[in-house]
């Protein structure tokens, strides 16, 4: 029903922060040890990927600010509509590489891959606004109404 839904919505958009909070001190960390840590982990050669994979961690970043619709429509029956997404962002992203590769080389390759991850999020959250009318993008005010949904009778 529809508390059913408000519930979902709480546990998604708490669940959507504590997840960005996580993301954005690793990607904090990244910005100002990654090259480092990608020289001194896997040699030299490596510490040119620091601005493609910084590119990738945004663009997932981002995606992850809208929750995780995904999961919400596979979870509610809407798992052919997320799949039709994710095949078209998936093929979006394809094409976006190939354009990008020959001009921008491995950084316009991560700009497709984090572009595409930026479209499969925001396309996830508004499909789970249209067929679900519920909200799963991160959200300070759903810090409370996780705590609750979790301690609530069920």
């Amino acid at each position: 029903g529809e508390g059913d839904l408000q519930r979902v919505q709480r546990i998604a958009q708490g669940s959507a922060l504590v997840a960005c909070t996580s993301a954005f001190g690793l990607i904090l960390v990244y910005v100002v040890f990654g090259h480092e840590l990608l020289v001194g982990v896997f040699g030299e050669f490596y510490g040119v990927g620091y601005w493609s994979l910084l590119i990738i961690c945004t663009g997932q970043f981002v995606g992850m600010l809208f929750g995780s619709a995904g999961m919400v429509l596979m979870m509610t029956g809407y798992q052919s509509q997320f799949m039709k997404l994710s095949l078209a962002t998936a093929s979006l992203g394809i094409l976006l590489a190939i354009g990008l590769v020959t001009i921008y080389g491995m950084t316009g390759v991560a700009i497709a891959w984090g572009l595409g991850a930026v479209f499969q999020g925001v396309g996830s959250w508004m499909l789970v606004k249209r067929f679900l009318n519920i909200k799963c993008h991160a959200s300070l005010v759903s810090v409370d109404g996780l705590r609750g949904a979790f301690y609530e009778k069920i």
